[in-house]
């Protein structure tokens, strides 16, 4: 994503991250006609391609737009409009998909002879690829608009791909190297790169990868079921999670010390 964007613009970058996002989207059509696993996990695989485009993209992009003394509220009022994004997420989920699904338990589908299990699943399948298909359509629609729309070109001017020293400077940047372990126990970091920007947040991306890491750890702690001779394991699991606040305000703790 880091070179395709240094290689074209912040712009192309973000279109590429919502068409990307857009196929996936519609890959769970096809999908929901195989009723196997693995095409919903390519269709996943392919939007989550397109998040990385768009996080990878977006964000210094913000930071260009304007004089860098206001860049860091400029990407605070964008990174705002997350939580909205998750809270209507779960609402979708809750209203569109979970609740239209048939409440039948694990244990009572496999008492379910093939036909009917086959008509049950066709059903759940379709309530589940609705909201999906509609997401499709919406981010097709801001596609468009983007890609007619004139947009600035700040920090787009250089376009050539010096992959080895690029990374070299970024990590001996303190401020970027840390905010980076700090991303990957919760998700801060991006100021101060200048022109190394895209390649930087490529960085920060794919620090994100802790959340895929650590919940499935908290839940090995989990499974112990308890520690010692009583101590619940779940209230011991939580240490991992305190650790990983302890991380990021010991980045905070850094920033401010270099100001």
């Amino acid at each position: 994503a880091a070179m395709f964007i240094r290689r074209f613009s912040y712009k192309r970058g973000v279109m590429l991250g919502l068409l990307l996002y857009a196929i996936g989207a519609f890959l769970f059509f096809p999908a929901k006609e195989s009723g196997a696993f693995y095409p919903f996990l390519a269709a996943y695989f392919v939007m989550t391609c397109g998040l990385s485009f768009l996080e990878t993209s977006a964000n210094p992009y913000i930071l260009t737009m304007g004089p860098e003394e206001t860049s860091t509220r400029r990407l605070n009022l964008a990174q705002a409009f997350n939580p909205i994004g998750s809270l209507a997420g779960m609402y979708v989920a809750m209203n569109f998909i979970q609740a239209r699904m048939n409440p039948m338990s694990t244990d009572d589908r496999a008492l379910l002879n093939n036909a009917d299990f086959e008509v049950l699943k066709e059903s759940d399948l379709s309530v589940l690829i609705g909201p999906y298909l509609a997401i499709g359509l919406v981010v097709l629609l801001m596609l468009f608009i983007i890609g007619v729309s004139r947009m600035p070109v700040n920090g787009d001017k250089n376009k050539k791909i010096n992959l080895p020293p690029t990374i070299k400077r970024i990590i001996s940047i303190p401020h970027y190297r840390e905010g980076v372990i700090a991303q990957f126990f919760y998700g801060i970091a991006l100021k101060g790169l200048g022109d190394d920007a895209k390649f930087g947040a490529a960085g920060l991306i794919m620090a994100i990868l802790g959340g895929s890491v650590l919940p499935p750890l908290q839940a090995s702690i989990i499974d112990l079921e308890t520690i010692g001779n009583s101590f619940p394991a779940v209230n011991a699991s939580f240490i991992l999670p305190f650790i990983c606040f302890a991380v990021v305000a010991w980045y905070g703790g850094r920033v401010v010390s270099l100001r």
